[in-house]
């Protein structure tokens, strides 16, 4: 009887395996198989049984082929194995910590969105209670660590918010050669804000420190509408802007605030030097700091005062304030603050 019995299933097995394209497994009469399917189980009542293993035994298995699939008593979740390395398939369930995985793959590997409409949801929280970070980002090819973007344009919030509740800081960015930070607006607008830092306390709003012989703060600007750096403060008793160190004005002219400007005969009216309007000196609004620059041993001693006015045909000029001429050779420091 075993004999026969076995006979039978190796029969079956064989006529399905010559003879049957698809196969429907099901508990309802008359049931046919998708014909997209080889294997179309059917059931109101019960699941389809994956393999059962431990994370050792499926990582175990000799040679897996690509989209074979287990479930993994371990992390209680499925694993697939697609050609190169196990994947977790977590999707619509809890992600298991510590969770790491390394993929080539010309896109977007992990996104979570979050379509509430209330104020101050999120799409992802990072939350560190110990010394270390909430959120690490690293970056060791050509792209970036950590990238944000805001799609709204009606909206006034902000695509990076940072907040403090502490003696600690809200963002603290390293760099080594690179750049620690990069803040950058893509529209032609007076409104926008590339980087906003705002103080309730009688802490700074922004710091940077440079323990080099670099610069703490680079800043430049390619558009002639609005200014690069933008300090407000609200208190009349506080300071909007205070430095420990040096200032460095880059670049060269037309760009440059801070120039050198010497008398010759192209520039000289009388007691007169005429600004050329190409520079930032370029609008009556704004308020040039000029000085006598002597050179090196005094060999220009100009002494008589001078002072800047804005001529009828749109130019700065310095000029000799006792009316006599200007000489030639004269270097003059010139500071733009544009208003």
């Amino acid at each position: 009887m075993k004999i026969l019995k076995t006979t039978f299933i190796l029969s079956f097995l064989l006529f399905t395996k010559i003879s049957i394209a698809q196969m429907g497994i099901s508990a309802t009469a008359g049931f046919l198989p998708n014909n997209s399917a080889l294997l179309d189980v059917s059931s109101t009542s019960k699941g389809f049984l994956l393999p059962r293993m431990t994370s050792a035994q499926r990582s175990a298995i000799a040679s897996p082929a690509e989209g074979l699939t287990v479930y993994d008593t371990d992390t209680k979740s499925k694993w697939y194995f697609n050609g190169t390395t196990w994947i977790n398939n977590v999707a619509g369930a809890s992600l298991n910590i510590p969770f790491a995985a390394s993929q080539n793959y010309n896109g977007i590997m992990f996104a979570l969105t979050n379509s509430n409409p209330t104020t101050f949801t999120a799409a992802i929280l990072g939350k560190n209670t110990g010394a270390g970070f909430g959120v690490y980002g690293i970056n060791e090819g050509a792209g970036y660590a950590g990238y944000f973007k805001g799609n709204n344009p009606s909206s006034s919030y902000s695509t990076l918010f940072a907040s403090s509740t502490s003696d600690s800081k809200a963002i603290e960015a390293r760099a080594g050669t690179g750049l620690a930070g990069y803040f950058e607006i893509g529209t032609n607008s007076n409104n926008n804000i590339a980087l906003r830092a705002v103080t309730y306390g009688g802490g700074a709003a922004f710091g940077a420190t440079n323990q080099g012989s670099g610069v703490a703060i680079a800043a430049s600007n390619n558009s002639a509408l609005t200014p690069t750096s933008v300090l407000t403060n609200n208190n009349s008793s506080g300071v909007a802007l205070e430095l420990l160190g040096g200032i460095k004005v880059s670049g060269s002219l037309p760009q440059k605030a801070a120039f050198k400007i010497v008398s010759d005969a192209s520039n000289i009216n009388f007691n007169q030097i005429i600004i050329p309007n190409s520079t930032q000196a370029n609008n009556i609004n704004d308020i040039l700091i000029i000085t006598h620059n002597y050179g090196t041993g005094l060999t220009n001693n100009f002494t008589k005062p001078c002072g800047v006015y804005w001529d009828p045909i749109g130019n700065w000029r310095i000029y000799v304030e006792d009316g006599t001429a200007m000489p030639v050779g004269i270097t003059f420091n010139v500071l733009v603050i544009k208003q």
